[in-house]
């Protein structure tokens, strides 16, 4: 991949570096969105056709919006 300008290292050594906390905090993440996303999701069924039911669907429908690169 190369040499890095700014550490004098070879950029595959950075990357190799650096990974295992990304893998950590990328699973740490899809734990928390898949926790949060199950229990809106079936306390939306719960509730269905209530004011909380829809304030969720909005809600989602909103978050589903926004690129992925704004986020």
């Amino acid at each position: 991949m190369g040499q890095s300008y700014n550490y004098n290292m070879s950029v595959s050594a950075l990357i190799l570096a650096k990974l295992p906390i990304t893998l950590t905090l990328s699973f740490i993440s899809f734990i928390l969105v898949v926790g949060i996303s199950l229990f809106l999701g079936l306390y939306a069924v719960r509730h269905e056709g209530k004011w909380i039911d829809r304030i969720i669907v909005v809600a989602n429908q909103v978050v589903m919006a926004i690129p992925p690169f704004f986020a």
